[in-house]
């Protein structure tokens, strides 16, 4: 699996699998991303994995205009937020199955699946203590750019 995550609200905004994580994957995911941001100057990094370092990756990135940023070698705390977002999908959309997952109980598809539906919760529904307990979609609607666009209505109380 590859992750394209946003730093400024931890939105998944790409993501692809394969049964192979080869350069392919990762110029995948990028198109994917590409496909629904301009990323003419953004700042793209990721670990000093082979399929980051590969000609493929290297050559669409800058034929895309953005910046590629890789952690130095023994460097890993650099990665943590996608080590960290792993941890937590690993724990939340397995855990209840994880006698099925271990075993190969579950279909490639059933995993995509699976992973689609976690995705969409965790960007629109999952609560972040970073963000101010909102999710990221909410959190970049209300806060696009780092500025508070609108404060939410009050919710309304019915008197007794």
């Amino acid at each position: 699996k590859c992750i394209m995550k946003d730093l400024y609200n931890n939105e998944i905004v790409a993501w692809s699998m394969s049964a192979h994580p080869d350069s392919e994957l990762c110029v995948r995911t990028l198109e994917m991303l590409a496909e629904r941001r301009d990323i003419r100057g953004a700042i793209i990094h990721s670990d000093m994995g082979c399929t980051y370092t590969s000609k493929a990756y290297r050559t669409r990135l800058l034929e895309l205009g953005a910046i590629q940023s890789m952690s130095r070698k023994g460097q890993c705390w650099d990665n943590a937020c996608a080590e960290t977002y792993f941890a937590v999908y690993k724990t939340e959309c397995f855990c209840m199955d994880r006698r099925d997952f271990i075993s190969h109980r579950l279909s490639r598809e059933e995993v995509f699946l699976r992973t689609d539906a976690w995705i969409k919760r965790y960007n629109k529904e999952r609560a972040q203590e970073k963000l101010g307990w909102l999710s990221p979609v909410v959190y970049r609607c209300f806060y696009p750019n780092g500025r508070l666009l609108a404060l939410p209505a009050p919710e309304k109380k019915e008197c007794a």
